[in-house]
């Protein structure tokens, strides 16, 4: 027969059980949302490049810190994982006149990323297909 347990001993335990999910490393993330239309995705895009990343990319050809975006493999592939992978970890860039390093944009939400990069893609690297959110989310749970 199981012990009987007071009032106190059950908020406790409660509040226990609670704190240590609240706590736990990987807390769940919701699904990934459905496909976007690229229109929309880009338009955001352009807006977010703007304030994000223009500063050392500027208009796609890149600078001191910065390589160029217009036609880089990682831009122009069919898969955009390692231009996905880029922006949430970050990179170091060898080849620039003085080497930089690109922050990891991982505080980006997955639809911001996917808008970022759906724009990179089709302003500097054709008409490439859109990043869509679920992409973003599937890389970033690796």
């Amino acid at each position: 027969m199981l012990p009987a347990f007071s009032t106190i001993q059950l908020f406790i335990l409660a509040s226990a059980s609670l704190a240590l999910t609240a706590c736990s490393p990987n807390p769940p993330r919701p699904a990934p949302p459905d496909p976007l239309p690229a229109a929309t995705l880009a338009a955001e895009g352009e807006t977010l490049y703007s304030q994000a990343c223009a500063m050392c990319h500027f208009a796609g050809e890149g600078g001191d810190l910065a390589p160029a975006l217009r036609g880089a493999p990682s831009v122009t592939a069919q898969d955009p994982a390692a231009l996905i992978d880029a922006v949430l970890q970050g990179r170091i860039n060898q080849s620039a006149t003085r080497p930089g390093i690109m922050p990891a944009q991982a505080y980006l939400t997955d639809r911001e990323i996917a808008s970022i990069l759906t724009y990179i893609r089709r302003e500097f690297g054709g008409p490439g297909d859109p990043v869509q959110p679920a992409a973003v989310f599937k890389r970033r749970e690796r």
